[in-house]
């Protein structure tokens, strides 16, 4: 009897620490929504969102290449509010219903006795921080993802059509969120035909045939929005883009790109936690082979899920020539956490000590890149600069129109803000930097100014293709030639690493 009351005594305690770390989780992700400035990405999603219905769903195509469907979620969530804090509210609200999907996950592959450490990495993990503070899609896509992930694995496991319809409806969803949804899909087909055989596919195909004819309408608008997220100034070879996405894996796992360590400290990490996957998987295989374990076969088909799925990514963009950033990735996610799992196949000690280890580290990570709350520049603490020194009736030009935006969503002055060469009128079509002197010189003489100076702000440390697109040597000699620059500042903020260059210029 006091074994049993000592046992429930341990089961409370470790329930307090769990339900105190998700309050202090949340607390410390509500924080960073207010804290942390907007940046131009959101800018778009706010604009997309805000408007009504119809216009929403066109924008969604014609300007940010992607399908509506976290858009029109997101514009029925601004109904109840349109702030930005808001905003951000429902991705920490999809990343928190996405942590409970993730936790039925475990206990249906796994055990319940290590659930609460896997959902506290999965929290924890910075692409998850990241995506929860995001006015972007990627929180909603992480949550689709693991219902997703969550219904597939009762049907595969229990073969019920109650399952699979609740999959389809997901899956719908999911293509009308982000085209790449359709890769996930194909990967669990995919692992079904491996593992089930032609029947049990074939099956799945036939079922998964209003999704596909749902989805038929995007290819309209596929051409155009493939051609929006191509290079148009670097080339990349298909090499390359393969093991750029090959490196995705490894940023959601471990993200090592987000720490200062050496090139050799790196290796070093990966190499060890590929032992130690390698090793558990033995030991599971073996025991598997004496005691036959549901865990094993539903590992197993996750795994070959997310193979395949990083294969279709490679082969897709190769072809297509998209620009590649691994948070196109981001339905991937949750397979590559659940990975984790396999640490089960050593001691409950040993397990809980990676575990705990890993929870450290990403805690470590979050602090070390939250520090300085910014995303992107200090716009907020550039704004309340700006009130400090403007003078009345001086314009505050901005270099190019991507920097202009959020900085209008601080500025509390009364001068004129005139983004060059022309107006932010969110259209792809519109040009994005001053092309030469010339197009300089007219954009200036249309430009009013009371005070006979300018405020002008540019970003100095874009890439180099962007600087030579910009013409940035040429026009910064045409206005030495023709201004006197009476300050010349370079704004920090609260950022430790990018900046804003201020000039205040005078007519010669």
């Amino acid at each position: 009897m006091s074994n049993l009351i000592k046992k429930e005594k341990n089961i409370w305690e470790r329930n307090i620490i769990f339900y105190g770390f998700l309050f202090l989780y949340t607390a410390c992700l509500i924080y960073l929504c207010y804290e942390l400035n907007v940046w131009e990405d959101e800018i778009y999603t706010l604009n997309t969102s805000s408007l009504k219905l119809p216009d929403v769903i066109s924008k969604s195509y014609s300007f940010e290449g992607q399908p509506p469907g976290y858009f029109i979620f997101l514009a029925l969530w601004r109904n109840i509010n349109s702030g930005i804090f808001f905003a951000r509210l429902f991705s920490v609200a999809s990343i928190g219903t996405a942590a409970f999907f993730f936790y039925r996950v475990i206990c249906l592959i796994s055990d319940k006795s290590r659930s609460k450490w896997l959902v506290a990495i999965f929290l924890l993990n910075p692409f998850t921080v990241w995506a929860g503070l995001e006015i972007r899609l990627y929180a909603f896509l992480i949550l689709l993802s693991l219902i997703s992930i969550y219904y597939f694995t009762r049907f595969y496991a229990g073969n019920k059509r109650r399952d699979l319809y609740i999959f389809l409806i997901v899956s719908a969803v999911g293509v009308y969120t982000q085209y790449f949804f359709t890769l996930q899909i194909a990967a669990f087909a995919f692992s079904l035909l491996v593992f089930k055989g032609w029947r049990a596919f074939f099956k799945f195909c036939i079922y998964l045939v209003p999704v596909v004819l749902l989805f038929l309408p995007n290819l309209i608008y596929l051409p155009a929005q493939l051609h929006m997220h191509q290079y148009h100034l670097t080339q990349y070879s298909p090499v390359q883009r393969f093991s750029a996405i090959l490196r995705t894996p490894q940023d959601f796992l471990l993200a090592l790109q987000l720490v200062p360590f050496g090139k050799w400290i790196r290796w070093a990490v990966k190499t060890a936690f590929i032992i130690g996957v390698i090793y558990a998987y033995i030991r599971g295989f073996k025991y598997n082979r004496i005691v036959n374990n549901r865990y094993f076969e539903l590992f197993n088909m996750l795994v070959l899920s997310v193979v395949f799925l990083v294969i279709l990514y490679g082969v897709i963009l190769a072809i297509s020539d998209v620009v590649y950033i691994s948070r196109y990735m981001a339905t991937g996610l949750p397979f590559f956490i659940l990975l984790f799992t396999i640490f089960k196949q050593y001691s409950a000690l040993i397990s809980r000590l990676l575990y705990g280890s890993i929870c450290l580290y990403f805690i470590l990570l979050m602090l070390l890149f939250y520090k300085n709350p910014v995303k992107d520049y200090d716009f907020k603490l550039l704004a309340k600069h700006i009130n400090k020194i403007e003078h009345p009736g001086e314009p505050i030009l901005f270099y190019d129109r991507i920097t202009s935006v959020p900085f209008k969503y601080y500025y509390t002055g009364t001068n004129a803000i005139k983004p060059l060469p022309d107006s932010v009128d969110f259209e792809n079509s519109a040009p994005q930097n001053i092309r030469d002197t010339i197009e300089l010189k007219k954009a200036l003489e249309k430009i009013n100014t009371r005070s006979n100076s300018y405020l002008l702000i540019t970003n100095d440390i874009d890439p180099v293709e962007l600087n030579i697109n910009m013409n940035r040597g040429v026009i910064d000699n045409y206005l030495k030639i023709n201004f006197v620059t009476s300050l010349d500042t370079l704004f920090f903020g609260r950022s430790k690493t990018r900046y804003l260059r201020i000039r205040r210029l005078k007519a010669k």
